[in-house]
C-alpha cells in the first residue's frame, strides 16, 4: 500500500482521486503527487472527456508536446503506475509571481496552439458543474449575501448563459488556470502545474478563472490575452473573449461563495467576491 514518506511536506490535501501532493526536500527539490484509481461506480472519473478523469495527468506526462507548447508548458514528469493508481514525480516549479497580465498573455498564446486533439482532453466543465449543483439544490445561502440579487438572476438564467458560452470557439485551455498554477517564467511563456483539466474549453474560460485570483481588472487582462493569441496567429474578438471570461468567472465565483457560506471563511470570501460585483452585474445584463 502506497504511503508518503514522513519527511515529505504536504502541499495539498487528499481530494477526489488525489491522495495528496508532497514536497520532497533535496537538491533539487521534487514534488510527488499520488493518484488513486477510483471505483468503477465513479463513472465521471473514468470518462476521458470529463473534467474529473483521474488519468489525465498521466496522459499529459506522457505527451512530449506539452513540454514545448508556446504560452504554457508542463514540467517533465516521471510516472510510476500500479494496480491502485499512479505516482507522479516532477521537479519543484518555483513561483516567480508573474503579473496577471503575464499570465493572461500566456493563456492567450496557449489558446492559439493547434495541437492534435487527444481522446483524453476534457470537455467544458461548466455544464457538468451546473448539473451537479442542480442535483444538490443549487447555490445555498447566497440570499443572505450582498450578491443575492445577481446570484438569483444568474441561477435563473444558467441554461441560457451556458448555451451562450457553448457558442464560443473552443480553444486549447489549461482548465484550472488559477494564478498559483501558472508559475515559473520560461522562454515563450510560463511553466504551469496541475494539468488535470486540460482540454478544449470555450474561448476566454481560462481568462475568467485567472481573473479571480489576480489583482488586475478584466480590461488589462483581456488586452494581454488577445495579444498572446495574436502572437500565435489567432485574432480573437474582444467581445467574444470578454463574454467567455465573464460568464466563466461569474459562475465559478458564486459557486465558491456558496461553498463558503456558513463556514469559517465566509466573511473573507464575501469581501473578496465583492471585488467582482460590477462584473456580475455586467453578466446579468448580457
Amino acid at each position: 500500500m502506497w504511503r508518503p514518506d514522513p519527511a515529505w511536506q504536504q502541499l495539498a490535501p487528499a481530494r477526489s482521486s488525489t491522495a495528496g501532493v508532497y514536497l520532497v526536500p533535496g537538491s533539487p527539490a521534487r514534488v510527488v503527487k499520488r493518484l488513486l484509481r477510483p471505483s468503477e461506480d465513479d463513472t465521471p472519473a473514468h470518462d476521458p472527456e470529463h473534467w474529473t478523469y483521474w488519468r489525465r495527468e498521466v496522459e499529459v506526462a506522457r505527451e512530449e508536446a506539452f513540454r514545448t507548447t508556446p504560452g504554457l508548458r508542463a514540467p517533465a514528469v516521471e510516472v510510476h503506475e500500479d494496480r491502485a493508481g499512479a505516482t507522479l514525480v516532477s521537479p519543484w516549479v518555483p513561483d516567480d509571481r508573474p503579473s496577471g497580465e503575464e499570465r493572461a498573455w500566456a493563456l492567450g498564446r496557449f489558446a492559439a496552439c493547434a495541437e492534435p486533439v487527444a481522446v483524453w482532453w476534457s470537455r467544458p466543465s461548466l455544464p457538468d458543474r451546473l448539473r451537479s449543483l442542480e442535483h444538490g439544490g443549487g447555490w445555498r445561502g447566497l440570499d443572505a449575501t450582498p450578491l443575492a440579487g445577481a446570484a438569483e438572476v444568474l441561477w435563473r438564467r444558467r441554461e441560457e448563459l451556458e448555451e451562450r458560452l457553448g457558442t464560443l470557439p473552443r480553444v486549447l485551455s489549461h482548465g484550472d488556470a488559477v494564478a498559483a498554477n501558472l508559475r515559473a517564467r520560461v522562454d515563450g511563456g510560463l511553466c504551469a502545474i496541475d494539468w488535470s483539466a486540460v482540454g478544449l474549453h470555450p474561448l476566454g474560460a481560462d481568462l475568467g478563472i485567472v481573473l479571480l485570483s489576480v489583482r488586475e481588472p478584466l480590461g488589462p487582462l483581456l488586452t494581454a490575452y488577445r495579444a498572446g493569441a495574436l502572437d500565435g496567429g489567432a485574432a480573437y474578438g474582444e467581445r467574444e473573449v470578454a463574454h467567455g471570461a465573464a460568464i466563466m468567472a461569474a459562475y465559478t465565483l458564486l459557486t465558491r461563495l456558496a461553498h463558503a457560506v456558513g463556514g469559517p471563511d465566509e466573511d473573507a470570501v464575501v469581501v473578496e467576491a465583492m471585488r467582482f460585483a460590477d462584473m456580475l452585474e455586467a453578466v446579468v445584463e448580457l
